[in-house]
C-alpha cells in the first residue's frame, strides 16, 4: 500500500515509518522537517517538506503521491507554549485539511493519532467512575489540545460518513515512551512515586507504531475509535491502591484487574485489530515481553 504519513519526522513518527516500511508498504513522509536517525539507521523514505496549514502544499502533495492510505500524526502538542488559538488552528484545521483532502483524492483508509485526552478524564485530572475505562467512558475535555483531539475524531467520522468506500480509525494513544524515556523513568521514578498523569497509562513507541500499522491494514467499514495503552501502569504502586489513594474509595475497580494493570481497557482494539502491548517499563530494559 502506498501510505502518506504526516508528522513522520517526529517522536512517534520515526517508529511508524519504520514499522510500515518493514511491513512492505511504500511510505512517503510529509513534515516540516526531514527525519533524522532511527535506532542508528537512516530512514530511507521520501519526505515532502510542507506546512499543514497551507492547503496548497497539502493538496499538491496528495495529488502527487495519490496515496491509498494516510496516517495523520502531525499535531501541535505543546500547551502553554503557543497561543491556544494557534494550537486550535494547527490541530483542528490540520485534521480537516488532511482528512478532506485525502478523501477527495480517493484515499481508502485513514488512521488518526488521537489521544487518551479525547476521553476527557486525563485533561480534567479526574478518574472515571470505573476502572479500567474504555472508549465509551467520556467527559468534556479540558484545554485546547484535548478538545482538538476529540474534534479531530469527529471531523474524521464526518468525512468518512460522507465518502463511500472510506474507512478510518482514531487511535487514542497514551503517553508514548521511547527507549530513552523508559531508561529515564527507571532512573528517576523514585522522585514521583505517585505520578498520576494520564491515569498512569503509557505505551512504548514500537508497540504504538504496530497499532497504527494494524489499523491501516484492517478492513473495517466506517470510523472507529480505539484506546491504545500498555497492559501495565506507569506507577510503582499497585493500581487498586493508587486509585484509592489519589482518587478516593468511590471508584469501582474491576475484580479481575491485575496488580499493576492499566487503567485503560484495550479490549476493543484487541478484538478488532488483534493489537495488544508487548512491553512494560518493568522489564523493557531486559528486552522481556509481557503476556
Amino acid at each position: 500500500m502506498r501510505v502518506l504519513v504526516t508528522g513522520g519526522s517526529g517522536k512517534l513518527g520515526m517508529y511508524v515509518l519504520r514499522e510500515l516500511l518493514d511491513a512492505g508498504h511504500e511510505v512517503i513522509n510529509l513534515d516540516r522537517n526531514r527525519p533524522g536517525q532511527h535506532r542508528g539507521e537512516k530512514m530511507w523514505t521520501r519526505t515532502y517538506i510542507a506546512d499543514l496549514q497551507n492547503a496548497g502544499d497539502v493538496l499538491d502533495v496528495l495529488m502527487q503521491v495519490r496515496p491509498e492510505g494516510v496516517v495523520h500524526l502531525a499535531a501541535n502538542p505543546a500547551p502553554h507554549v503557543v497561543a491556544r488559538h494557534r494550537q486550535f488552528l494547527d490541530n483542528a484545521g490540520g485534521c480537516q485539511l488532511v482528512f478532506q483532502g485525502a478523501a477527495d483524492v480517493g484515499v481508502k483508509r485513514i488512521v488518526y493519532a488521537s489521544s487518551e485526552q479525547a476521553n476527557g478524564w486525563s485533561s480534567a485530572e479526574e478518574c472515571p467512575p470505573a476502572i479500567p475505562f474504555n472508549e465509551t467512558h467520556m467527559r468534556t475535555p479540558i484545554g485546547t489540545y484535548a478538545l482538538t483531539k476529540l474534534l479531530g475524531e469527529q471531523i474524521l467520522e464526518s468525512v468518512t460518513a460522507s465518502t463511500p468506500g472510506l474507512s478510518s480509525a482514531s487511535l487514542r494513544i497514551n503517553a508514548v515512551w521511547r527507549e530513552d524515556d523508559i531508561e529515564w523513568w527507571l532512573k528517576h521514578m523514585h522522585r514521583w512515586p505517585g505520578l498520576h498523569a494520564n491515569l498512569w497509562a503509557y505505551c512504548e513507541a514500537a508497540d504504538t507504531a504496530r497499532a497504527f500499522r494494524l489499523a491501516l491494514e484492517a478492513d473495517i467499514p466506517g470510523h472507529h475509535a480505539y484506546m491504545v495503552a500498555s497492559a501495565d501502569s506507569a506507577v510503582q504502586l499497585p493500581t487498586r491502591e493508587a486509585v484509592a489513594k489519589f482518587f478516593g474509595p468511590g471508584i469501582a475497580v474491576a475484580d479481575d484487574l491485575a496488580e499493576f494493570g492499566s487503567t485503560v481497557d484495550c479490549s476493543r482494539v484487541y478484538k478488532d485489530l488483534g493489537w495488544k502491548s508487548s512491553y512494560s517499563w518493568r522489564n523493557h530494559a531486559e528486552g522481556a515481553s509481557v503476556d
